[in-house]
């Protein structure tokens, strides 16, 4: 059963980590896996969202003392949002237990993603028009907000998972709203059960992608380092010769780095912007994602922070 684990995703046997417990059969069976690794700590967010939580969560730490597995409960007082109420707990999440790991000096938080979660990662990405990055899913390591993102069970489908809990007794709390069809994620779920075996196949396919991306990602930081030219606030980059999507990776770069934010330019409008770069026309200034882009005499682009 060890072997769901990547080892190469989690950090050596002496370091600090945090794994995410939200109860349910996924992250209960990776505490289960994790349950002998020294110092580690669970963290559980309760959200509020269903009368049963604080009790559910109570129950998750019981379970979780029974293996020895320290056990944090979080909870913030917070309106909950109208819409969108899905990708606001998983901000909220992730702002709790980022913060908790601060305080404490815990570098590494483990997160129970597997391959089904993946493929459901890649066509959610695909319908909403993503690029190569967005496509390749999500990173086995990751790194957001000074916290390092370990998820060890890419490779493991949600059966193995299912499994190893009845094989091992390994308990868990089951959400009725991972099984509401008013969430866009739980329909596209459904759709992909239907087929059948898709998931292990898109997940493959998003590992392939991902290679891709980091080739690309090479290449662009290589070419950082020839043709980019930073002095004080502003860069210039020379963009001649590059293929597109490089010439993409590069403005993002630059933009990035001049006003960085957590999800960088739109990828639409900086491919408009790239594309009438390369135009003879004249060049009119214009700004995008708090960066102000001009053309040089030379034909570089310039780009400074803009001024607020």
């Amino acid at each position: 059963m060890v072997d769901l684990l990547d080892s190469c995703a989690l950090p050596p046997p002496g370091a600090c980590l945090a794994v995410a417990v939200s109860g349910g059969p996924d992250s209960m069976a990776l505490a289960w896996l994790l349950r002998e690794r020294p110092g580690l700590v669970a963290l559980t967010v309760d959200h509020g969202l269903r009368p049963e939580s604080g009790a559910e969560a109570e129950r998750v730490g019981r379970w979780l003392a029974a293996w020895g597995v320290a056990h944090h409960i979080l909870r913030a007082d917070v309106p909950r949002p109208q819409a969108g109420l899905q990708a606001w707990a998983r901000a909220l999440r992730h702002r709790l237990m980022a913060a908790l790991c601060g305080q404490r000096g815990i570098a590494h938080l483990a997160l129970a993603h597997h391959a089904d979660d993946q493929a459901e990662t890649l066509v959610f990405r695909l319908a909403k028009g993503s690029g190569l990055t967005g496509l390749a899913g999500m990173r086995s390591v990751q790194a957001m907000d000074g916290l390092t993102l370990v998820r060890p069970l890419l490779a493991a489908r949600k059966a193995d998972l299912l499994a190893l809990c009845a094989q091992q007794g390994v308990p868990f709390v089951r959400d009725p709203s991972n099984a509401s069809l008013r969430f866009a994620r739980v329909r596209l779920r459904s759709a992909l059960e239907v087929e059948g075996g898709t998931g292990p196949r898109l997940a493959r396919t998003a590992a392939r992608l991902a290679r891709a991306d980091a080739a690309l990602e090479a290449w662009a930081q290589e070419a950082w380092s020839a043709r980019a030219h930073v002095e004080g606030g502003t860069t210039t980059l020379d963009l001649d010769g590059l293929p597109e999507e490089v010439r993409l990776r590069l403005l993002a770069l630059a933009m990035g780095r001049l006003a960085p934010s957590p999800y960088g330019p739109p990828l639409e409008k900086l491919e408009r912007l790239t594309a009438v770069l390369a135009e003879p026309a004249p060049f009119r200034r214009r700004t995008l994602a708090g960066v102000v882009v001009s053309r040089s005499p030379q034909g570089h682009a310039v780009l400074t922070r803009e001024r607020r």
